[in-house]
């Protein structure tokens, strides 16, 4: 019987290749149609974990080329696509290496952020690939891929001009990539740079005196405080605390122009031991109207309800001149120690207390009021 390989030599087919001739001439040697050969490899490579580009590029570069025959050009698609599906695996191994590249970048976009806020915490956060950020990835890599089989078709087909620049692009893409990702870091450390300034140095609009209200309503929270009601600007202000302190804050209301000033702010305890206790404020204001006060189970919330004691202390109206405070000789800014004594609580009861502008809590209708101020709430059981 006749070997069939006997005077046949393993030789590259370029006559009928895509890339290098391998499945062609393997089809001459070994028999059969080359482009069964073809799909046997992009299977082999796609579901068998054989490395199937390793040993086609070693035999690309080992098998000779069969001179016997006049090497033409493939289809330039279908050499596209075959190079497509044996690169889409290490594509998708590339996405990290763009995703690391775009990260290393974006540290190079927050030197200014550190030097601007040296938070770690923040600028971690920021970094994160998530969101908008993680789609530029991911869309940067599916255009590179789509670019890749356009050079890959052209080349094979012999259309070598303006090749160049299709190279070219295809390189820029991930240079892009990562140019956007780094100006979205630059514009949110911008941005909470610009939010970090002094609200004097903002210019003022509606939107900016929203953010400022709510930053100082979360403060409030902050300290167990409840804002019930506030139909003015603020409720918390700073600078003009009775002892020069200037970062210290401070209830304070103001009234909107041609409107009544309505404010309630609130402290409850319901761990208090049983006994007679006073309450004790430093508080201001330019009109008479406001007053602290205290109520023993039931909220101001719910100012018509009756609560099981009652009492209230009206606010000196010094405007911000005179006044006067313990331990402290000379103008007080406006400021006076306001005491609302003997109030009897049980243990178990809530007591609720603070400041009000409110007359169904006050008792004494409206008043000319447009601001006031109030802090050093201290509650203290009597011996």
């Amino acid at each position: 019987m006749t070997n069939r390989f006997e005077g046949k030599h393993l030789m590259r087919d370029t006559s009928n290749r895509i890339l290098g001739g391998v499945c062609s001439g393997l089809a001459n040697y070994a028999g059969g149609d080359p482009a069964l050969w073809r799909i046997g490899a992009v299977l082999l490579a796609l579901f068998a974990n054989v490395p199937v580009l390793l040993v086609y590029v070693v035999m690309w570069i080992v098998v000779p080329v069969d001179r016997s025959v006049t090497p033409q050009s493939g289809n330039g698609c279908l050499k596209a696509l075959f190079f497509a599906l044996l690169i889409v695996p290490l594509m998708f191994l590339l996405v990290p290496l763009l995703l690391l590249a775009a990260m290393m970048l974006g540290l190079v976009g927050f030197g200014l952020h550190s030097l601007m806020d040296t938070t770690l915490e923040t600028m971690t956060r920021m970094l994160e690939p998530t969101g908008f950020t993680l789609w530029i990835y991911f869309i940067g890599a599916a255009v590179m891929l789509v670019l890749l089989v356009v050079v890959v078709s052209r080349w094979t087909r012999g259309e070598r001009q303006g090749l160049k620049w299709w190279i070219a692009v295809l390189v820029l893409i991930p240079l892009i990539a990562l140019a956007a990702t780094w100006c979205l870091a630059m514009g949110k450390s911008v941005k909470q740079w610009i939010s970090s300034l002094p609200q004097q140095s903002v210019e003022w609009s509606e939107e900016a005196e929203a953010d400022r209200q709510a930053s100082a309503d979360e403060y409030l929270k902050s300290w167990g405080w409840r804002l019930i009601v506030n139909n003015g600007e603020g409720s918390v202000a700073s600078g003009e605390y009775y002892d020069g302190t200037q970062d210290y804050a401070y209830l304070e209301g103001r009234a909107r122009e041609g409107k009544k000033l309505l404010y309630t702010a609130e402290l409850c305890d319901s761990t208090l031991e049983g006994g007679t206790y006073t309450l004790t404020a430093a508080a201001r204001a330019d009109a008479p109207g406001a007053y602290l006060y205290v109520r023993i189970g039931s909220s101001a919330r719910y100012p018509d309800e009756k609560p099981m004691f009652e009492k209230t202390v009206p606010v000196r109206a010094l405007g911000r001149e005179g006044g006067k405070m313990p331990d402290w000789e000379g103008d007080a800014k406006g400021w006076s120690l306001r005491t609302v004594h003997n109030i009897p609580l049980k243990a178990g009861q809530t007591i609720y207390y603070g400041i009000t502008t409110d007359p169904r809590l006050t008792r004494h209708g409206s008043s000319s009021l447009t601001w006031f101020s109030a802090c050093d709430f201290e509650l203290v059981r009597e011996p």
